[in-house]
């Protein structure tokens, strides 16, 4: 018996060991800058912000929303499982292998396994942050022009083998930022802040040239240069840790070469809505370097329902590349401040037009569709929650998005569902409604002509699921509307 005991004992740990050591080496990579926290949950502390890039080794990954996860500075904790912020690191059994010679010259138009190749080696290079899809389209086009403009070759678009070969050799010699390596047509060191010389100088120079930099051209790397280089790695969506290695130095060369100007970070501005009453809220317009449409997201119309305000609170920190997004997070604040669904005026959101001859009923109602009115947003997104899963309850609208028969915002909503469907259990899945309530704000301004809806979450399921599915939302309609978000989980 003892033997058996020992025997059983001895496979368990070597399971145990088996197991542990196949978990350790599981890994994620960050794709859009994310939040690490204490504990799982969306209001728990913050340790660090996690730059995009940065793989984790994956501890932990039982439940469906958060995983635990240790970062490669040594810090644990817990990660969103969400998969706009966060994807599987392929194992090399699953990357394409790249030869060393093509079988044809590529073009725009072609696709296949020889076209992925190209756009994995541009990506690598810093020239490319399009889906590795083997589809050789205009953003790859544009990749390929970039890479031969920078390193003197014939600029036709095309990958033949003067390019490829360049290609290889570049991309080869490239290293991951902060390992130190660095490209000899490029950087003789990788750049930090303390640094001093001739080559900071020209990043420096770049980096103005590019529309990010105003400071001296002197040469020392301070607060101000590495500053400059975060923004321009958020912009194009690096590594935003500060240094300038071999994929900053390539895009920023690619950028400055080619002309290009700062798309930049947005600029930022509040306006206060009924100042030293109440009601007292805060909107915030921000906009983007680059002309494009509007876009309204609110939150809190009704101040019972936590995970709209909850995530309205995160996008008015979030930056757009182009158009203007609008955030009222709160618009209901003394409902949010007390807990309660109503304002001092009653339900908010019966307070609005529900003609074009008519206008809001009360001062609260009033002063959020002056916004309205003043902007014309291209489209509108009013966050909100109900008590039960529409499809389990037809009185209840929670789990869907409603939205009124104007423009594309049909289009925008089926798309959306289906996104939210791939992870929601079929007993808890979204719907797709018509026409919000009347005397709604997504109503009203669907009446008066922007394409307008909805969103609502369950109050049934966890907070933090919550917040996620309405952070979605809110970014899959700003990339609808082409504004080019950066959002900050």
């Amino acid at each position: 018996m003892k033997k058996l005991l020992l025997s059983v004992g001895m496979a368990g740990v070597l399971l145990l060991t088996l197991f542990s050591a196949a978990w350790a080496v599981d890994q994620v990579v960050v794709d859009h800058a994310a939040y690490l926290r204490t504990e799982p949950a969306l209001d728990a502390t913050k340790l660090k912000l996690v730059p995009s890039g940065e793989k984790l080794t994956v501890l932990d990954a039982s439940n469906q929303y958060w995983q635990k996860v240790q970062t490669v500075d040594g810090i644990v904790g817990y990660i969103t499982t969400n998969s706009y912020y966060v994807k599987p690191v392929t194992t090399p059994a699953e990357d394409s292998t790249v030869h060393n010679q093509l079988t044809r010259q590529l073009k725009k138009g072609d696709t296949g396994e020889e076209v992925k190749q190209v756009q994995q080696l541009l990506s690598q290079a810093g020239f490319y942050q399009g889906k590795l899809d083997g589809e050789f389209g205009a953003l790859m086009e544009k990749a390929v022009i970039a890479f031969q403009t920078k390193y003197k070759l014939v600029t036709d678009g095309l990958v033949g083998p003067q390019t490829w070969a360049k290609l290889t050799a570049v991309a080869g010699d490239t290293t991951s930022p902060g390992s130190g390596g660095t490209n000899p047509d490029q950087l003789t060191r990788q750049l930090k802040k303390g640094d001093t010389g001739e080559e900071v100088k020209q990043v420096q120079q770049l980096l103005s040239q590019a529309g990010f930099y105003q400071g001296k051209l002197d040469g020392e790397f301070g607060a101000l240069t590495e500053k400059a280089v975060i923004a321009f790695q958020t912009k194009y969506k690096l590594v935003t840790d500060g240094l300038v290695g071999p994929q900053t130095w390539a895009k920023l060369t690619a950028v400055a070469g080619d002309g290009a100007t700062n798309p930049g970070t947005s600029t930022v501005t509040t306006k206060v809505l009924g100042k030293g009453t109440s009601w007292e809220t805060t909107m915030y317009v921000i906009k983007g370097q680059e002309p494009g449409k509007t876009v309204w997201v609110s939150g809190g119309i009704h101040g019972n329902e936590v995970a709209g305000y909850k995530a309205a609170l995160q996008v008015k920190d979030w930056q757009v590349g182009k158009g203007t997004l609008l955030v009222i997070p709160e618009l209901n604040k003394s409902g949010i401040k007390n807990n309660k669904r109503n304002s001092p005026y009653g339900d908010l959101n019966r307070a609005f037009p529900q003609s074009t001859k008519e206008t809001a009923d009360n001062a609260l109602a009033k002063a959020i569709w002056n916004e309205y009115l003043q902007y014309k947003p291209d489209y509108l997104l009013d966050l909100h929650e109900g008590y039960d899963y529409h499809v389990q309850n037809s009185a209840s609208v929670g789990q869907s998005i409603i939205y009124y028969p104007k423009g594309d915002m049909k289009t925008y909503g089926e798309k959306l569902v289906a996104q939210l469907n791939r992870t929601t259990p079929s007993s808890k899945r979204f719907s797709v409604l018509r026409y919000p309530i009347g005397g709604s704000l997504a109503r009203a301004a669907g009446i008066f002509g922007s394409p307008a809806a909805i969103l609502e979450t369950s109050s049934k399921d966890p907070l933090s699921t919550r917040v996620a599915n309405q952070l979605t939302a809110v970014r899959m309609l700003l990339e609808h509307a082409g504004l080019d978000p950066v959002p900050v989980n």
